[in-house]
């Protein structure tokens, strides 16, 4: 069983590790990061000298937080790809854009509208 800390006051939330040197900032954070933990991990929160465990109400909005972070790392995945996936389309366009025979084009049409071809 591993345990999980957070310091309210000096811990970091993208920095921290969870561990008692490097702690987390927010349970929710903690939560998040820890999502394929083993079952029966436990946090502990330190908000004055000691570490305490975390109430069940604190639990259970810290988990609702940990949700919305992860919507919001499957969001930002989401646009990644969306912005990937344009500027490959984009840039397709572009390289098909250059086959184009713009000279013959021209003289095709202009024949055509002399009535030459």
């Amino acid at each position: 069983m591993s345990t999980v800390y957070i310091d309210q006051t000096s811990g970091v939330d993208a920095g921290g590790h969870g561990t008692i040197d490097q702690p987390y900032q927010t349970l929710a954070y903690a939560i998040f990061s820890t999502a394929g933990a083993p079952e029966g991990t436990q946090y502990q929160i330190r908000k004055g000298p000691e570490y305490d465990a975390p109430t069940k109400s604190a639990t259970k909005k810290a988990k609702k937080g940990a949700q919305r972070l992860e919507k919001k790392r499957l969001k930002a995945r989401a646009d990644e790809r969306d912005v990937r996936e344009r500027q490959e389309k984009r840039n397709k366009r572009l390289e098909e854009s250059k086959k184009i025979d713009f000279v013959r084009f021209r003289r095709q049409k202009m024949c055509h509208h002399l009535g030459l071809g």
